[in-house]
């Protein structure tokens, strides 16, 4: 067929071929997966995730050629509907770490079923071990938002919309559980700062989530779902160790000072009481009561942000470095 013609004319030996024909492969896969799309109505998470998947963002550094990478990706089921999207790349990603991966990164995870999947591979030596990690993070949505929140109101019907989408109350409480017994890395926010009038004009996937991220943990603190250290592991330490950032994510002599001040006793009102940064101009959490906020940021040893301003006249930055 034409993919398999194509893998030959370009005689794709390993992944170190030249960007170009890394992006002709690239738009081949995509175009592909879009003609599946139209006939059979598989949904655009799904063809992200394997979009995903070729481009080696949830197999780290994976030891395959393209073309086998590629040809495992495509692989789907006959007919869409037969299937659990999610659950289906789940189990595809955690075949594909253990074939090829050093290093399976599942993020999003909405509910109860997607994650015991994942915390059934973590328990598995076979899948999960110093060769081919897995590690799994949720968002802060999907912890604490849910599909009654969503179907309240038809303001909420527009705004509480992302791939993947929310979960029953349920799913927020295995998500709980499942974080506080340490079955967790991480807490990603799945940042997509769409305009307001983008989300109520038609059904727009993404919302921002950023700048709410860490007060609604803190004030999971102060109504006694979580501990602090827990916090600080899944929203610093963890994700500076997964992603082998170098000299970030802890206190500790010789590392930048990248420190975050809170104030665990401050009560304040979300998209009220605060001026929110992000160019989009809204939070999903509108008029919630949180009690806990960030009061300084320190990022590099200077202070960047303190009591609701932020300092403009910084120096720049630092490029990030890895370690192996």
């Amino acid at each position: 067929n034409e993919l398999n013609k194509a893998f030959k004319q370009m005689k794709l030996e390993d992944e170190k071929q030249s960007n170009s024909i890394r992006s002709i492969l690239r738009q081949l896969i995509i175009n592909y997966t879009n003609d599946i799309l139209d006939r059979q109505y598989i949904y655009n998470e799904e063809i992200y995730c394997l979009r995903q998947l070729y481009e080696g963002y949830a197999l780290l550094g994976g030891n395959c050629t393209i073309e086998e990478r590629v040809k495992e990706v495509i692989k789907l089921p006959a007919k869409a509907g037969q299937f659990n999207p999610n659950k289906q790349m789940i189990d595809k990603a955690i075949e594909l770490n253990q074939k090829y991966g050093k290093g399976l990164y599942v993020c999003h995870i909405p509910s109860a079923e997607e994650l015991k999947k994942v915390i059934e591979a973590k328990k598995d030596s076979r899948l999960n071990n110093e060769m081919h990690r897995i590690y799994a993070e949720v968002t802060p949505h999907h912890l604490f938002l849910n599909e009654e929140i969503r179907e309240s109101s038809e303001r909420n019907k527009m705004l509480l919309r992302m791939k993947p989408e929310l979960r029953k109350k349920s799913d927020n409480e295995f998500l709980w559980k499942a974080l506080n017994e340490g079955l967790i890395d991480t807490i990603g926010t799945d940042h997509a700062p769409h305009l307001i009038e983008e989300k109520m004009e038609k059904v727009t996937f993404g919302m921002p989530g950023v700048e709410t991220s860490l007060a609604l943990m803190l004030n999971a603190y102060n109504e006694g779902r979580i501990e602090l250290p827990a916090i600080q592991k899944l929203m610093c330490e963890n994700p500076a160790e997964i992603m082998k950032i170098a000299g970030r994510g802890k206190l500790k002599e010789g590392y930048y000072a990248d420190v975050i001040v809170v104030d665990t006793e401050k009560e304040w009102i979300a998209g009220v009481d605060d001026t929110l940064e992000s160019k989009c101009g809204w939070t999903p959490y509108e008029n919630w009561k949180l009690k806990g906020k960030n009061i300084m940021t320190v990022v590099n040893g200077e202070i960047i942000y303190e009591n609701g301003k932020i300092n403009e006249n910084v120096k720049k930055g630092k490029s990030v470095e890895f370690f192996e």
